[in-house]
């Protein structure tokens, strides 16, 4: 497996590479308008980063999808997927490398917005970033806890990994679907993005049917309970993810054909 996570790697290095200039130019930019006190390279340079973390998040996204679809769809594929590997730690080794991507982009943009907004601070006199985020949660309500904050915090966070799994393992079983079952059919990837949209569909409407633990349209929720509510759809989430991952690997083992 950690072998297959380096091979992914190596095979993305020059994207990862390309994306840290873009990172390490938009922070040159923001240092030579602190040192040099324009304002207009400062405020640009920060609007810029905050948009690349969301290119960041969808690059990665569109990225470990569409290697997947590539693999499967070319010639050289069988490199890969006729090897005396298990498909699942194939397919395995690629969302965890999506997955540490993600993590070391987003700690990047956390370090680089953090401290850069601390320079702001202490160079406009602007409250220091410990001051604004206590401001912030000041503003959560009466019932604010560290004990529901970071319940908020967690919830949070595992949505999103979850939500960001389900969206590429779906995205490979309707790539898998395309590949193998239906691989005599035309426009492969017409038909791969069209089972992609059903399924996220069906999806996101049985998760809207899920019933809320704490009904919103009767009172306004506290932060723990706007947590708790979460909670049945990350699960359904990750069941969807799970059952996804399964289905591909079993697709490819019984009926790849490369």
């Amino acid at each position: 497996m950690f072998k297959m996570i380096k091979y992914e790697f190596r095979k993305h290095i020059s994207s990862i590479i390309i994306l840290l200039i873009v990172y390490g130019l938009l922070e040159a930019v923001f240092l030579y308008g602190m040192i040099a006190d324009n304002q207009n390279a400062v405020v640009i340079s920060m609007a810029l980063l905050i948009m690349l973390s969301v290119v960041s998040y969808v690059f990665i996204l569109v990225l470990g999808i569409s290697t997947y679809n590539n693999e499967l769809k070319s010639k050289s594929g069988y490199l890969v997927y006729m090897t005396p590997i298990s498909y699942y730690h194939i397919i395995g080794a690629k969302l965890l490398y999506t997955l540490f991507a993600g993590i070391g982009f987003a700690a990047l943009i956390f370090l680089l917005l953090t401290v850069n907004y601390n320079m702001l601070a202490n160079e406009y006199s602007l409250n220091d970033f410990t001051t604004v985020f206590n401001v912030m949660l000041r503003t959560l309500g009466t019932d604010y806890t560290l004990g529901t904050l970071l319940l908020l915090v967690l919830v949070q966070i595992i949505s999103m990994l979850v939500n960001f799994f389900m969206i590429v393992t779906v995205a490979y079983l309707a790539i898998s679907l395309s590949t193998t079952i239906l691989q005599n059919s035309k426009a492969k990837g017409f038909l791969s993005f069209f089972l992609f949209i059903v399924i996220i569909t069906v999806v996101l409407y049985l998760e809207g049917l899920i019933p809320e633990i704490y009904d919103t349209s009767k009172y306004v929720l506290t932060v723990g309970q706007a947590a708790v509510n979460q909670i049945p759809i990350v699960i359904a989430s990750l069941v969807v993810a799970v059952g996804s991952f399964i289905g591909s690997g079993t697709l490819l083992s019984k009926h790849i054909s490369l």
